[in-house]
């Protein structure tokens, strides 16, 4: 069981071009560690980067939390920043590996106007969101 705070973290920050991704680590006592990903995806591969880039970081996300994320956090839905989270026919995208770590909790944005109230829980007047 994980203690109520991690004695030491690691950010692996991966290179995706014109897009943002970052895989968190949190190390517990007894080896426990905890893993985060926040956004995923690119609108421009760097120069010389095989179109397979995306796919080898889900990869190596996967290797790098053993199997299992704990959490994944879309910050806001622009595509450089959830693209990678896309699925694909033949169930072997970037998406589909992130999909089989099985996230314990996945935070996604659904607003970005920023008049709501802080408690706001969807947008104002949409069926079925209850308002504050």
């Amino acid at each position: 069981m994980a203690s109520a705070q991690p004695i030491s973290a690691t950010i692996f920050a991966y290179q995706v071009g014109f897009g943002d991704c970052f895989l968190l680590r949190f190390n517990y006592p007894a080896g426990v560690r905890k893993h985060v990903l926040i956004d995923f995806g690119t609108t421009g591969l760097p120069e010389a980067v095989a179109r397979s880039h995306l796919l080898q970081v889900a990869h190596d996300i996967a290797a790098q939390c053993n199997g299992k994320l704990d959490a994944v956090v879309a910050t806001h839905r622009h595509a450089d920043h959830i693209s990678g989270f896309a699925t694909s026919a033949d169930g072997k995208g970037p998406g589909d590996i992130i999909k089989a770590l099985k996230p314990d909790v996945v935070v996604q944005p659904w607003t970005e106007k920023l008049s709501l109230a802080t408690d706001a829980l969807g947008p104002k007047g949409a069926k079925g969101f209850a308002q504050r």
